[in-house]
């Protein structure tokens, strides 16, 4: 049987296990403490500004792999497009699975598959982006216009239906429960309630991105890890943000720094068609462990899709990076264990590594 009608802009919200209502009105405290970022350039928000972009400094990563799954006859991953990591599991976001893939993140065997093509229950339609929450993980999934929560065995415990969803590209889970979406809208950042209520539509960082199309405001999230923040990464353009405890605590260019994209907008009688003049990818995928951010960036170099960019969460400081073997199409970092998504002799594989080096040392 299917379910009435939501009116239009209200989200529909399954909620297959009980959750406190505490944890609702804690929250609120919460997110209002990401208010204050409304204006970036406003002086109760001051924004740490960095000087001309330096080079790169690019030194040995000091990891060993742990283990390795994917790649050969191994069909466990057909096309990762995203990967995320708590203390205990690895999460794998397999596009043309339709299914979010669980490892255990010491040992990398399968801890359980959960999702199927399709949009009941349980099911995905084009997801494109995954975090840990709340023991668990947040699947954004366009392609139903919904946000799914999964529980730590992958099992569905929430399912929010809303219009921002629809366009969402990256996520950032908050303390207490709440998430920053980074949506195509035209206030590309909407923060959820825990239970999927838009509390607040919220404006980038920099000015000059309002008076630019949706395409040129592409964006990925990573929480801080006081869970009290989010960095935003500008996936076509010249640098990053940390929004924490209600300012714009930094706001850096990359160390390999371009001007923001220019769109062109073609209209006809039905549609509204736009194209980057020049495709320069920058950040594609970003993670903070410590006081680390970890960019996987692209850019213009000889090693682009192989470079990490290294910067401190706390200053914006371009610290180092490292250039591993196989492109990377996506990273996740928990504590000294480092996870990469790339692929080997064509076949999408994850790899594990290990290191005795604290976050943060040289």
């Amino acid at each position: 049987m299917r379910s009435r009608p939501t009116p239009p802009g209200r989200p529909t919200h399954r909620r297959v296990r009980g959750a406190s209502a505490i944890v609702a009105t804690a929250i609120v405290a919460t997110l209002t403490l990401l208010l204050a970022c409304a204006d970036a350039d406003s002086p109760r928000a001051p924004a740490a500004r960095a000087p001309a972009t330096t080079a790169r400094r690019v030194v040995p990563a000091p990891w060993q792999t742990l283990w390795r799954r994917g790649g050969g006859e191994d069909t466990l991953l057909l096309m990762p497009v995203a990967v995320a990591a708590d203390s205990a599991r690895v999460y794998v976001l397999d596009a043309a699975g339709y299914r979010v893939v669980a490892f255990d993140g010491t040992s990398g065997r399968l801890a359980w598959l959960s999702g199927r093509k399709g949009g009941g229950p349980g099911e995905f339609s084009g997801p494109v982006a995954l975090v840990p929450s709340r023991g668990g993980v947040v699947v954004a999934d366009p392609g139903n216009a919904r946000i799914t929560s999964l529980d730590a065995s992958g099992l569905v415990v929430q399912e929010t239906t809303l219009p921002d969803a629809s366009t969402a590209r990256s996520l950032c889970p908050l303390a207490g429960g709440a998430l920053l979406v980074a949506t195509g809208e035209d206030r590309p950042l909407a923060l959820l309630a825990p239970d999927g209520r838009v509390e607040r539509r919220l404006p980038l960082p920099w000015k000059a991105l309002a008076a630019l199309p949706p395409l040129a405001r592409q964006l990925r999230l990573a929480p801080t890890t006081d869970g009290e923040g989010c960095v935003v990464a500008l996936e076509l353009g010249h640098g990053f943000a940390v929004l924490s405890k209600g300012r714009i605590a930094v706001r850096r260019p990359y160390v390999e720094s371009f001007p923001l994209p220019h769109v062109r907008v073609e209209r006809s009688w039905r549609t509204r068609t736009q194209r980057l003049t020049e495709r320069r990818i920058a950040a594609y995928d970003v993670t903070v462990v410590g006081d680390e951010i970890t960019m996987a960036f692209e850019g213009r170099t000889r090693g682009a899709r192989h470079l990490l960019d290294l910067y401190s969460a706390s200053s914006g400081a371009y610290l180092r990076s490292y250039r591993l073997e196989t492109p990377v199409n996506g990273i996740a970092r928990v504590r000294d264990r480092v996870y990469v998504l790339s692929e080997r002799d064509g076949y999408p594989t994850l790899t594990a590594f290990g290191t005795g080096t604290a976050p943060g040392a040289p």
